[in-house]
């Protein structure tokens, strides 16, 4: 059965008004590591591993998203298929965070690692003011309110997807706000080791910025942000799938012109 992803139905639960939307990635990291957990709520769909918690500093109260599932193919339970080196991972959520940001997308909510009732965790930011999820959009037909900047929201998530080979990206965990601001959350069942794109189909256009980026993607750098989550085959595999993706886009481009294939999202945000 696919699994759902914890998301807020409207505003995130328990906000102050202390200014906490305006904070920086790092203010809201140093709350998620420091802030003490005020309550814990049960994840719904019996999603494995996951709690939502609402944590305060006695001045801002706020809620994340806690995993602490940590499975491989040895220890994985359930009547799914096998998958040859199947991982499932908390960690791979903070991955998923600094690999956004080396890439200057900011559409995964801050994460941190942090100890959970005797358990390493990850601990994701909820993001305030969800509109809906991707998934109750598509039930309702709800039409976007900006289609363009919707649609090259969501060749982005493709490409991303496509980089970090995600197993497990369905309409429950992409998450809209009320700007209709797209978050893509719950990674713990990417950065598969494999040196390949997964679908090249998915790779219909492909911001102008975006691909700047891939082609100059350092593999020291990727080593330096992300060895403590993954291993050095995936991060390796990271850099392998990204010249393959810049090399789909260069290929379309030459065959369709860039005004067919590139568009510019991020150089304005």
């Amino acid at each position: 059965m696919q699994r759902n992803t914890v998301v807020a139905l409207g505003l995130a639960a328990g906000l102050s008004v202390w200014g906490q939307k305006d904070w920086s990635d790092a203010q809201k990291a140093e709350f998620l590591k420091t802030a003490e957990v005020k309550a814990t709520h049960s994840a719904p769909d019996g999603i494995t591993g996951t709690s939502r918690v609402t944590l305060s500093n006695g001045k801002v109260t706020h809620d994340a998203s806690v995993q602490t599932i940590d499975l491989t193919s040895q220890n994985r339970s359930g009547n799914s298929p096998p998958e040859p080196g199947f991982t499932d991972r908390y960690a791979y959520n903070l991955a998923a965070y600094e690999l956004d940001r080396m890439l200057g997308l900011n559409m995964v909510p801050v994460t941190v690692i942090r100890d959970f009732d005797g358990k390493k965790g990850s601990y994701t930011w909820w993001v305030d003011d969800v509109l809906m999820t991707e998934k109750q959009r598509f039930l309702k037909k709800v039409t976007p309110e900006y289609p363009d900047s919707w649609n090259q929201q969501m060749h982005i998530v493709r490409v991303f997807d496509q980089l970090i080979y995600n197993m497990d990206r369905n309409l429950g965990n992409l998450v809209i706000d009320k700007n209709w601001k797209l978050w893509m959350i719950d990674h713990g069942r990417a950065f598969r080791m494999w040196k390949q794109i997964k679908e090249k189909n998915n790779l219909l256009k492909c911001d102008r910025v975006l691909l700047e980026r891939l082609r100059k993607l350092d593999a020291a750098e990727l080593h330096a942000k992300l060895d403590e989550d993954l291993t050095k085959g995936q991060v390796d595999a990271i850099k392998a799938r990204a010249e393959l993706i810049v090399k789909e886009f260069d290929a379309k481009i030459k065959k369709k012109g860039e005004g067919e294939i590139l568009y510019d999202y991020l150089k304005g945000q």
